[in-house]
């Protein structure tokens, strides 16, 4: 009897499968939750290009009651582009107020509100530390001028 090789495969490919679709369960499930609650941070925001990621950053102020204009950010979170003939229709408007729903701490699940339309993030927080040189370069670089070029 002559059984493909393949056949032995077939496990292991079915335990990955159900794998991935646990952990992305889990995280629609942890997006959702943050995104139900009851209370927010509000806040301003900039929508800014990474040269090196190749996607959309949110980056957050705080709201223009608490620090001032001139208050440096608090932190990031990495959007998606939409498909090839709508590239920007997901995206917010370049600058803004939102609303922060989650824990505001580096690798929480945060989703923000603009308007009354909830933005789904591509990553978790990213907390901005001025201390921290690779979180330096990663703002620079947000901030660096290039030309766009999806």
């Amino acid at each position: 009897m002559d059984v493909p090789i393949w056949i032995f495969l077939l496990p292991l490919l079915t335990f990955s499968a159900a794998v991935f679709a646990a952990n992305g369960s889990r995280r629609a499930f942890r997006l959702a939750r943050a995104a139900r609650r009851k209370s927010g941070v509000r806040v301003r925001y900039v929508l800014l290009h990474s040269h090196t990621s190749s996607s959309p950053w949110l980056v957050f102020f705080p709201g223009e009651d608490e620090e001032g204009e001139d208050a440096g950010p608090m932190g990031c979170l990495r959007l998606s582009y939409g498909p090839v003939r709508q590239y920007f229709r997901d995206l917010p408007r370049p600058v803004g107020e939102s609303l922060l729903m989650g824990n505001l701490r580096d690798g929480e699940v945060v989703v923000p509100w603009i308007g009354a339309n909830v933005v789904w993030p591509a990553g978790s927080f990213r907390e901005a530390n001025s201390s921290d040189q690779d979180q330096v370069s990663f703002f620079s670089e947000l901030t660096a001028s290039k030309p766009f070029s999806p």
